[in-house]
């Protein structure tokens, strides 16, 4: 009995392990059949469609590329998609859409073909025409002026295009009157192209600090009528052969004005603009603590992660410095010659 009982429990295992194998067998020839069709989904290419000129009978032409054309009806100037360039869904456009010119000759949609080209063509020269590019610079042109003069960003839709347009119709003709009120100066017009014009000047200004070998910061700190404190930044560099000197940026400090939160400022500005730090071999402050202290100024931060660095004192600030109790007469010489050299500068 005990034999018997040992001998069936043997059995049922070896079966239920065969039954196993034969499942494991059954998932393993699915997976094989689902990567092979997966496989062959993936080799499967798009076909783009060619354009046929018989199907401008159908009252299509086509836009874009001569490898993956797009049809466009030259009555109702639809782009359909490149699937839909078959002639029974082409012609199902027509009818369905057009139905009375279904039946129109081949010279209908010739004609009408002719007049969308003329139209696209009429569209480019307004676009990019060069009456166009010619009052996009004038926008331009205004809009700087603004800027240099400190006038708000209204003046020219306010005070500048009125007056312009005025002494044309007496000066010149109607046709000059009308290309001058194009040129767009509204507030927000103004505004984004004073915006673009200084983007494009400070990145023509560090592309040129990158290729200069070396450069030499100087920085002061201020405070303006409103009581905040600007951290500004000018940068003397070699270009072309010559010396340059410009204005960096200038920052509001949000927080107080210490050596680290000076840095702070500089190092992410140089670090945002990809600007090599191991170049700069120069640095002109005053003699504040925040910016000459000997540990924790920014003379101090800066010669960490620039070696070359050498400290020089603002001429100019012990000079300001000296001439406070100055006597009249001598200080407004000492102005006289600090203008003529700022002139001649």
């Amino acid at each position: 009995m005990e034999n018997w009982l040992k001998s069936g429990s043997c059995v049922k295992r070896k079966q239920e392990s065969t039954n196993e194998c034969e499942v494991n067998r059954t998932f393993t020839s699915k997976d094989v059949i689902m990567s092979q069709t997966s496989s062959n989904v993936q080799k499967v290419e798009k076909i783009s469609r060619k354009y046929c000129s018989e199907y401008l009978q159908y009252g299509f032409t086509f836009i874009g590329t001569d490898e993956e054309p797009l049809p466009q009806c030259v009555i109702c100037f639809e782009t359909l998609a490149n699937e839909s360039m078959k002639p029974s869904k082409l012609q199902r456009h027509i009818t369905t859409k057009h139905p009375v010119c279904s039946n129109k000759p081949l010279i209908y949609f010739q004609k009408k073909k002719t007049e969308l080209f003329s139209t696209r063509s009429n569209m480019e020269n307004v676009l990019l025409g060069q009456g166009n590019k010619n009052i996009t610079t004038a926008s331009y042109q205004l809009s700087l002026l603004i800027a240099k003069n400190g006038a708000p960003h209204t003046a020219g839709e306010n005070l500048i295009l009125p007056g312009v347009k005025k002494i044309s119709s007496l000066l010149l003709d109607e046709k000059a009157v009308q290309q001058i009120g194009k040129i767009s100066l509204s507030n927000t017009t103004v505004k984004r192209r004073i915006k673009e014009m200084s983007i494009n000047v400070k990145e023509s200004l560090i592309s040129a600090l990158k290729e200069s070998d070396f450069y030499s910061l100087q920085l002061d700190e201020r405070t303006d009528i409103a009581d905040n404190t600007n951290l500004l930044c000018f940068v003397r560099f070699t270009f072309n052969g010559a010396i340059e000197e410009e204005i960096l940026f200038c920052h509001s400090q949000k927080t107080s004005a210490t050596g680290q939160d000076i840095f702070d400022s500089l190092n992410s500005f140089i670090h945002e603009n990809g600007i090599n730090r191991s170049k700069c071999v120069g640095l002109t402050t005053d003699g504040a603590r925040a910016m000459s202290g000997k540990y924790t100024g920014l003379v101090a931060k800066v010669k960490e992660v620039a070696p070359l660095v050498e400290r020089t004192h603002c001429s100019i600030h012990r000079e300001a410095l000296a001439v406070k109790g100055m006597n009249p007469d001598l200080k407004s010489t000492l102005e006289d010659a600090v203008k003529i050299v700022n002139l001649i500068k």
